[in-house]
This record gives structure tokens, C-alpha cells and sequence, in this order.
């Protein structure tokens, strides 16, 4: 597991790359990316993630994302036009050179690595909302509790549970989800 530095490290990354490609991240897009990240390309942030009611969701990530706004890191807001929160850099450059800091104190190849790995998935997720990471991190979370219980983890298998958990989603769409999911090598 990586340190708690290094941790807010690749947030701030996460954070700073995405608002460059999508002009903000929001609460439940960085709790999916994270998990993403973590259980998906196996990158062990060190974060416990339960189902909620957007999908997977860490109360340790939330209190990390709070810890960093108490360091000035990032800005928290309300989002003014929809629920939830937008995370911002503040001030603008401020957490993209605490993360270099860290990067270059530490000299850490893992850290390198976890990098190149966050890099990885914001292009593999550029261009999906948040409704999209919701059903992709819901069709990931439930598919590995099936494995995990030996369980069937088909598409019906994790249909099923995911539509039962969500039934704002279809069949189909949890199908493509899962298809996604495994063309980019995000579930094994």
C-alpha cells in the first residue's frame, strides 16, 4: 500500500487531469475513478469501498478529499445546478506541484507507476459521465462480490444484482457496461 502522501498525491493528480479534460470532477466521479484505479487496474490505494447509492463508495476517500481541502489543496463546492459536490485545484497549480513534490522526494518507481496507471484510465474513461462511471463501477463492484461468494459472474448473474441495486439502468446497458469493463482489461 502507498502512503498517505503518495495517496494524496495521485488524488491531486486525478483531480488536476480531469479538470483539464472535462473542466471539473465532481464527488461521485472521483470516488469511481478511484475505484476504478484501485480494484480495476489493481493499483492498492488502500481505500474500502461499499456499495452506495451512485455505486461504489469510500468514506476513507471522502476523508481524504476533506483532509486535502484542510491543506489547501483543493476546493470542495456544492454543485450549484445538481447534486453533489465539484472538486477544484486551489489555487490552480497548488496540488499539481504537491503532487510532483511527492513524486520527486519520494523517487518511488511504485509511485511512477501508479501514475502512469491514473494517466491510463482517465483516457480509457474520457468522454463518460458520471451516470456511465456510476453503472461501470456497479457492474465492476457487483462482479467481484460474485466471484468472491463463487458465485456465477456472467452478464445475467451480474444483470440481475445490478438491476435490482439500480433499476433506473437496463439490461442492455449493464451488458455494454460489462463489455467495456472487460474489453479494457478492468476485470479479471
Amino acid at each position: 500500500m502507498i502512503r498517505l502522501l503518495q495517496r494524496f498525491a495521485i488524488l491531486a493528480y486525478l483531480i488536476c487531469e480531469g479538470n483539464k479534460k472535462w473542466g471539473k470532477v465532481g464527488h461521485t466521479y472521483i470516488q469511481k475513478l478511484v475505484y476504478l484505479l484501485q480494484e480495476g487496474l489493481k493499483v492498492n490505494l488502500g481505500y474500502r469501498f461499499k456499495m452506495h447509492y451512485y455505486g461504489p463508495y469510500s468514506e476513507e476517500l471522502w476523508a481524504s478529499l476533506t483532509s486535502m481541502e484542510g491543506m489547501k489543496l483543493i476546493s470542495i463546492k456544492v454543485a450549484p445546478t445538481t447534486y453533489g459536490y465539484n472538486i477544484y485545484i486551489s489555487p490552480l497549480d497548488k496540488a499539481y506541484k504537491f503532487a510532483e513534490e511527492v513524486e520527486v522526494k519520494d523517487k518511488d518507481k511504485d509511485f511512477e507507476g501508479i501514475k502512469r496507471q491514473a494517466s491510463k484510465l482517465i483516457s480509457l474513461f474520457e468522454g463518460k459521465s458520471t451516470r456511465d462511471l456510476e453503472l461501470l463501477g456497479t457492474c465492476h463492484f457487483v462482479y467481484q462480490i460474485l466471484k468472491k461468494r463463487g458465485k456465477e459472474a456472467d452478464a445475467s448473474s451480474v444483470a440481475k444484482v445490478v438491476l435490482n441495486l439500480k433499476p433506473h439502468f437496463n439490461e442492455e446497458q449493464v451488458k455494454d457496461a460489462l463489455k467495456l469493463l472487460k474489453e479494457r482489461e478492468l476485470l479479471n
